[in-house]
Parts: structure tokens; C-alpha cells; sequence
């Protein structure tokens, strides 16, 4: 399985649907932007794009920081730190 893949599987496992917002149907993506250290440390979250419920939003940041240590990048990637921007969907299928 690629580091890729990890990463994304292991940010899915922390990902939590806030249960108010659940009650209140709310769905949507937001994008966040996260940098990490060569540990797998989060020295950084933000938020890029809006789910359009603040819920949501601050859930999706909440998921890097609960995820923490992440799985380390690859011996290939020669910066210190790395930088990620991931869609994080919310969807009551």
C-alpha cells in the first residue's frame, strides 16, 4: 500500500460526523491544508475551502489534529516538512 494510501485510510479512522450536524442534515466537503514534519508531526492545519457549516469545517481540522502522529512520508521525500490539501466529505448516504 503506497504512504498515500496510508495516510488517507489512517485520517479516515479519526474522521468523526458531529452528531448535530447529523440532526441537522448537514453535508458538504471542506478542503483543509495540513503540514507536516518528517515524523509524521502536524505543525500546521487550515482551512481552504468551506463545507458551509462550521460543524463540519472545524471536524474536518479537528480529524488531523486526533490523528496525530501521522504515518511518516516516505524516505524519498527529502523536505523536512511536507505540505497536504485534502477534501474531507461529510454525506448522509
Amino acid at each position: 500500500m503506497s504512504w498515500q494510501n496510508r495516510l488517507l485510510a489512517h485520517l479516515q479512522r479519526h474522521k468523526r460526523y458531529p452528531s448535530i450536524a447529523r440532526q441537522r442534515r448537514q453535508q458538504g466537503t471542506a478542503t483543509i491544508q495540513f503540514r507536516i514534519d518528517r515524523d509524521g508531526n502536524v505543525i500546521t492545519t487550515s482551512l481552504v475551502q468551506s463545507s458551509g457549516h462550521v460543524l463540519l469545517d472545524r471536524s474536518a481540522m479537528e480529524m488531523v489534529d486526533r490523528a496525530q502522529p501521522l504515518p511518516r512520508p516516505p524516505a524519498t521525500v527529502t523536505d523536512d516538512e511536507l505540505s497536504l490539501t485534502l477534501p474531507v466529505q461529510f454525506s448522509l448516504r
